[in-house]
Protein backbone atom coordinates (compact mmCIF):
# COMPACT_ATOMS: atom_id res chain seq x y z
CA UNK A 1 0.00 0.00 0.00
CA UNK A 2 1.26 3.48 -0.99
CA UNK A 3 0.19 6.22 1.49
CA UNK A 4 0.94 9.92 1.91
CA UNK A 5 0.34 11.43 5.61
CA UNK A 6 0.84 15.25 5.20
CA UNK A 7 -0.29 18.58 7.07
CA UNK A 8 -3.00 20.43 3.83
CA UNK A 9 -1.76 23.32 4.80
CA UNK A 10 1.31 23.10 6.85
CA UNK A 11 3.95 25.44 8.25
CA UNK A 12 7.24 25.25 10.32
CA UNK A 13 5.98 27.05 13.39
CA UNK A 14 3.00 24.61 14.18
CA UNK A 15 3.68 22.08 16.72
CA UNK A 16 1.78 18.62 17.26
CA UNK A 17 0.08 18.50 20.86
CA UNK A 18 2.67 17.56 23.49
CA UNK A 19 2.63 13.55 23.99
CA UNK A 20 3.39 11.65 26.85
CA UNK A 21 4.82 8.45 25.79
CA UNK A 22 4.20 5.64 28.29
CA UNK A 23 7.27 4.58 30.13
CA UNK A 24 7.13 1.09 27.93
CA UNK A 25 7.29 2.51 24.78
CA UNK A 26 10.16 1.39 22.39
CA UNK A 27 11.30 3.64 19.72
CA UNK A 28 10.82 2.47 16.07
CA UNK A 29 14.30 1.76 14.58
CA UNK A 30 14.74 3.38 11.53
CA UNK A 31 17.33 2.65 8.72
CA UNK A 32 18.60 5.50 6.24
CA UNK A 33 19.14 4.74 2.73
CA UNK A 34 19.76 1.07 2.65
CA UNK A 35 20.94 -1.18 -0.60
CA UNK A 36 18.27 -3.65 -2.02
CA UNK A 37 19.96 -6.40 0.42
CA UNK A 38 20.03 -4.00 3.44
CA UNK A 39 16.28 -3.62 2.82
CA UNK A 40 15.54 -6.99 2.23
CA UNK A 41 17.18 -8.00 5.32
CA UNK A 42 15.71 -5.42 7.46
CA UNK A 43 12.24 -5.91 6.58
CA UNK A 44 12.78 -9.86 6.67
CA UNK A 45 13.59 -9.59 10.21
CA UNK A 46 11.37 -7.22 11.24
CA UNK A 47 8.64 -9.04 9.83
CA UNK A 48 9.08 -12.45 11.34
CA UNK A 49 9.38 -10.50 14.51
CA UNK A 50 6.50 -8.44 14.30
CA UNK A 51 8.02 -5.25 14.44
CA UNK A 52 7.36 -1.84 12.57
CA UNK A 53 10.38 -0.35 10.77
CA UNK A 54 10.59 2.97 9.24
CA UNK A 55 13.02 3.05 6.32
CA UNK A 56 13.87 6.32 5.17
CA UNK A 57 15.68 8.04 1.87
CA UNK A 58 14.40 4.33 -0.32
CA UNK A 59 13.67 6.19 -3.68
CA UNK A 60 10.88 3.37 -4.34
CA UNK A 61 8.35 6.36 -5.09
CA UNK A 62 9.11 9.85 -5.62
CA UNK A 63 7.59 11.80 -2.37
CA UNK A 64 8.20 14.96 -3.09
CA UNK A 65 5.73 15.45 -5.55
CA UNK A 66 2.83 13.73 -3.60
CA UNK A 67 4.14 17.02 -1.14
CA UNK A 68 2.56 19.27 -3.38
CA UNK A 69 -0.90 19.67 -3.17
CA UNK A 70 -1.77 21.00 -6.62
CA UNK A 71 -0.54 17.23 -7.97
CA UNK A 72 -3.16 15.95 -5.52
CA UNK A 73 -5.78 18.37 -6.79
CA UNK A 74 -4.78 17.11 -10.68
CA UNK A 75 -5.31 13.72 -9.70
CA UNK A 76 -8.22 13.78 -7.67
CA UNK A 77 -9.74 16.82 -9.81
CA UNK A 78 -13.73 17.31 -8.53
CA UNK A 79 -14.09 13.18 -7.76
CA UNK A 80 -15.85 12.61 -4.35
CA UNK A 81 -13.65 10.78 -1.69
CA UNK A 82 -13.78 9.00 1.42
CA UNK A 83 -13.20 11.84 4.61
CA UNK A 84 -13.08 10.50 8.03
CA UNK A 85 -13.56 12.69 11.21
CA UNK A 86 -12.96 12.56 14.58
CA UNK A 87 -13.96 14.86 17.45
CA UNK A 88 -10.46 15.01 18.51
CA UNK A 89 -7.10 13.85 17.11
CA UNK A 90 -7.51 10.17 16.89
CA UNK A 91 -9.23 8.40 14.42
CA UNK A 92 -10.17 4.71 16.17
CA UNK A 93 -11.43 2.02 13.07
CA UNK A 94 -14.52 0.50 13.77
CA UNK A 95 -17.36 -1.60 11.34
CA UNK A 96 -20.75 -1.95 12.80
CA UNK A 97 -21.53 -5.18 10.04
CA UNK A 98 -18.61 -6.78 12.63
CA UNK A 99 -20.72 -6.14 15.52
CA UNK A 100 -22.48 -9.43 15.80
CA UNK A 101 -23.63 -9.42 19.27
CA UNK A 102 -25.00 -5.96 18.99
CA UNK A 103 -22.92 -4.29 21.46
CA UNK A 104 -23.87 -0.56 22.54
CA UNK A 105 -20.94 1.39 20.47
CA UNK A 106 -20.74 4.92 20.72
CA UNK A 107 -19.35 5.57 16.70
CA UNK A 108 -17.09 9.04 17.34
CA UNK A 109 -15.65 8.51 14.00
CA UNK A 110 -17.97 10.23 11.28
CA UNK A 111 -17.26 9.27 7.58
CA UNK A 112 -18.36 11.53 4.62
CA UNK A 113 -17.30 11.80 1.16
CA UNK A 114 -16.05 15.21 0.01
CA UNK A 115 -14.24 16.64 -2.70
CA UNK A 116 -10.25 17.80 -1.96
CA UNK A 117 -10.93 21.03 -2.45
CA UNK A 118 -13.89 20.99 -0.04
CA UNK A 119 -11.56 18.69 2.68
CA UNK A 120 -9.00 21.24 2.19
CA UNK A 121 -11.59 24.33 2.98
CA UNK A 122 -12.98 22.64 6.00
CA UNK A 123 -9.69 21.43 7.37
CA UNK A 124 -8.28 24.98 7.38
CA UNK A 125 -11.40 26.22 8.94
CA UNK A 126 -11.14 24.00 11.86
CA UNK A 127 -7.84 24.79 12.32
CA UNK A 128 -8.84 28.72 11.78
CA UNK A 129 -10.92 28.27 14.98
CA UNK A 130 -8.52 26.41 16.92
CA UNK A 131 -11.14 23.07 17.53
CA UNK A 132 -9.88 19.91 18.45
CA UNK A 133 -11.38 17.79 16.10
CA UNK A 134 -9.39 16.09 12.77
CA UNK A 135 -9.63 15.05 9.52
CA UNK A 136 -8.20 12.95 7.15
CA UNK A 137 -9.00 11.76 3.38
CA UNK A 138 -8.84 8.69 2.15
CA UNK A 139 -9.02 7.22 -1.58
CA UNK A 140 -7.73 4.20 -3.01
CA UNK A 141 -5.75 4.63 -6.41
CA UNK A 142 -5.99 1.54 -8.11
CA UNK A 143 -9.43 3.32 -9.80
CA UNK A 144 -7.61 6.48 -11.30
CA UNK A 145 -6.27 5.66 -14.93
CA UNK A 146 -4.75 9.26 -14.41
CA UNK A 147 -2.16 7.13 -12.30
CA UNK A 148 -0.43 4.76 -14.90
CA UNK A 149 2.28 7.02 -15.96
CA UNK A 150 2.68 7.49 -11.34
CA UNK A 151 2.55 3.60 -10.93
CA UNK A 152 4.99 3.11 -13.84
CA UNK A 153 7.37 4.90 -11.94
CA UNK A 154 7.37 3.29 -8.74
CA UNK A 155 10.70 0.72 -8.68
CA UNK A 156 8.04 -2.57 -8.21
CA UNK A 157 10.94 -4.68 -8.86
CA UNK A 158 12.10 -3.99 -4.92
CA UNK A 159 8.18 -4.04 -3.77
CA UNK A 160 7.88 -7.39 -5.30
CA UNK A 161 11.47 -8.91 -3.72
CA UNK A 162 10.37 -7.48 -0.34
CA UNK A 163 6.35 -8.74 -0.40
CA UNK A 164 8.08 -12.15 -2.03
CA UNK A 165 10.94 -12.68 0.88
CA UNK A 166 8.60 -12.25 3.22
CA UNK A 167 5.83 -13.92 2.38
CA UNK A 168 3.30 -11.06 1.79
CA UNK A 169 1.80 -12.04 -1.32
CA UNK A 170 1.99 -9.74 -4.37
CA UNK A 171 1.06 -5.63 -3.46
CA UNK A 172 -2.08 -4.94 -4.96
CA UNK A 173 -3.85 -2.48 -2.82
CA UNK A 174 -2.90 1.12 -3.50
CA UNK A 175 -4.20 3.84 -0.97
CA UNK A 176 -3.84 7.48 -0.65
CA UNK A 177 -3.94 9.34 3.07
CA UNK A 178 -3.83 13.02 3.54
CA UNK A 179 -4.29 14.00 7.31
CA UNK A 180 -4.62 17.15 9.00
CA UNK A 181 -1.63 17.83 11.49
CA UNK A 182 -1.86 15.85 14.37
CA UNK A 183 -4.49 13.35 12.81
CA UNK A 184 -3.11 9.69 13.99
CA UNK A 185 -4.71 6.55 14.18
CA UNK A 186 -3.68 4.56 17.63
CA UNK A 187 -2.44 0.91 17.39
CA UNK A 188 -4.34 -1.47 15.88
CA UNK A 189 -4.77 -4.42 13.89
CA UNK A 190 -4.91 -4.59 10.34
CA UNK A 191 -5.89 -7.62 7.70
CA UNK A 192 -2.84 -7.20 5.79
CA UNK A 193 0.81 -5.78 5.38
CA UNK A 194 1.65 -2.04 4.82
CA UNK A 195 4.00 -0.21 3.67
CA UNK A 196 3.56 3.87 4.20
CA UNK A 197 5.61 5.88 1.90
CA UNK A 198 5.74 9.55 3.14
Amino acid sequence: AAAKAADCQSSSSQTLAGHVWPSSYKPIKRLKSPSEKELLDAIQKHARAEEPLVIEGSQLIDVQKWQDISHLKELLQNREVLVKRSPNSRFRYFDLKKNSGKYDFNCSVEETHKTLADYLVEAAKIRAEGSKERMYLQETLSGHNEMADEFASWRWEILIKVSTACGWGLPDSNELFVGMLGAETPLHFDERENLFFQ
